[in-house]
Formats: structure tokens, sequence, C-alpha cells
């Protein structure tokens, strides 16, 4: 890709016609449609709509001009946008409990690094995420276990994702600034519908039979409405509270504290942007 053939490209650009960029370097409209049709092929994509008058370009052929314009157009720029643009998505499969907020920060951080990766999120039950993992759609996944399938590998772990009381302001649970068990005697609970949560809140409670009766929620919404209905009060991760709170509801800290960890698991795939292969081989650098 040489300098001549973009300001050929770019002066195609500007005019929408092969015989006035000819005209403009001195050359035949034939060398014009050769030179293009060579950064085409070297590019492995196309540039420009031939079947309009004036010639109109690609997405891919706007996204090479705006560089060139910068005055910052390399190989590696467009063909890191090309390889983008060829599989648009990265796309993440995280399931309740694991809270969206819990990775926001650091795949928009990742987004504002490399503003051409498109991130796409989506919620399932860990169930179906396995399965889909087992035939490789995800990109990245979070969930609240350690699995082990083939081609994914955990990137990192959170082990201090912690657990509170969420209630109806109408129902004073204690005037302490955190709850203790003791202050639960007799209250039906509400429990995410994630096996990996009910061990170490069965260990807080100390009253396995309390569990078992226990009514169960698979996102916040329904949390709400169950509460408001007064099915009782509900075991919730810290990073929602903002949002329950926005709900009308009361956030009550844990106390001893109720931890659980979650998991980061990354597919290896060919042709991803220079920012996404950092985030998948080195996520304690400093992009996280």
């Amino acid at each position: 890709m040489s300098d001549k053939s973009l300001e050929m490209f770019r002066t195609l650009a500007s005019c929408g016609n092969n015989s006035a960029t000819g005209r403009i370097f001195n050359t035949s409209h034939s060398t014009v449609l050769r030179t293009i049709d060579n950064l085409e092929t070297y590019l492995h994509t196309k540039l420009v709509n031939r079947d309009s008058t004036p010639l109109t370009l690609t997405e891919t052929g706007l996204f090479l001009v705006n560089l060139i314009d910068d005055e910052m157009c390399t190989s590696q720029q467009i063909r890191r946008y090309i390889c983008e643009t060829g599989s648009p998505q990265i796309r993440i499969y995280f399931s309740f409990p694991v809270s969206w907020h819990t990775v926001s920060d650091r795949l928009g951080k990742l987004k504002r690094n490399d503003p051409s990766i498109r991130i796409k999120p989506y919620v399932a039950d860990k169930i179906r995420i396995r399965a889909l993992m087992k035939e490789r759609i995800p990109d990245i996944t979070i969930l609240p276990d350690e699995v082990c399938i083939r081609n994914y590998r955990i990137v990192e772990s959170v082990n201090n994702y912690e657990w509170g009381i969420v209630a109806s302001p109408g129902l004073p649970l204690t005037d302490k600034i955190y709850i203790e068990s003791d202050n639960l005697k007799k209250t039906p609970f509400i429990i995410p519908d994630e096996q990996s949560c009910i061990d170490p809140i069965r260990e807080w409670i100390k009253d396995d039979a309390r569990i078992e009766k226990a009514d169960t929620y698979n996102c916040y919404d329904v949390l709400h409405g169950m509460i408001k209905d007064g099915y009782g009060c509900a075991f919730a991760p810290l990073e929602a509270k903002e949002s329950l709170e926005q709900m009308g509801l009361v956030f009550y800290t844990c106390y001893p504290r109720i931890f659980t960890s979650i998991y980061f698991y990354s597919r290896w795939y060919k042709d991803m942007s220079d920012e996404l292969k950092d985030f998948f081989e080195h996520p304690d650098i400093s992009l996280i």
C-alpha cells in the first residue's frame, strides 16, 4: 500500500470520477482503475462502489479516507478496521447474579481505547451459556463458578463479590447500619435463581430449612415486584445497591459479610484488535 496509491484513492474519493483522477495524476483512466483494484486486493476489501455515477465509497473506503485526512493512515489500522467490521460484535454473555456493573467500567475503557470495537451484551442462565460456549459462540463470558470448556480460559476472577439484604422501606429490619442473621428470624427470604449463591447464604443464615422454602428471582425488576408485593426480603449483590435504592428499596450490609466469586472467560480467535488481544492475553494491564 504505497503513498501514491493512497493519494490516488483520496483524489478519486474527492472527484468521484476515474478520468478526472487520471488527469490530475497525468495518467490514464485504466491506470487509475488498476491502482484502485490493486489497493482493494491488498486490503482484501471493497473500497469503491463502481455502479454509481459519480463513484461512491463503501464504509471501509470512508474509514480509509478519514484516516488519510487525519494523517495517520497505516496498514495496521485499516486492516484492524476490516477485521472488526468482518466480525463487528464482541459477544459478552453473563449470567445472573453477575451484575453488568461488574464489567461495564472495564469494557467502557476497552471501547474508549479502541472505538472500533462493538460490544454486545447478552444475559442468559449459566446452563445456556455453557451450551453456547461448547458451540464457541461467546467471545467473553462471566459466570459465578469455574468451568472447563475447550477453547476458553479464565482471564480474571473477582473473589470479593459481596452480597447484602434488600427490603421494603416499610419493613424496618434493624436500627444498625448492618444486619445480622438474628435480625431476620421468621422473615421469608427471596434468593437469586443461582445455585452458586445458596451455600454462602445458607452458611450466613445457619438455617437450612429456611433456604429450602425461599422464593427465587432472576432479575432486579422481578425482585422489586416481589418485595413490593410482600414476598419478603432478598439477597442481592452490593453492586446493585444504587439501582435497587432508586427503585425505592432499602439495602442493608450483612455482618459477617457474604462473598461469592465470579469468573471472566475469553475465547481465543484470530483477527482481533490489538486492544482486545491485550485484554485477552494480559487482563492485569492498565487497560483494565
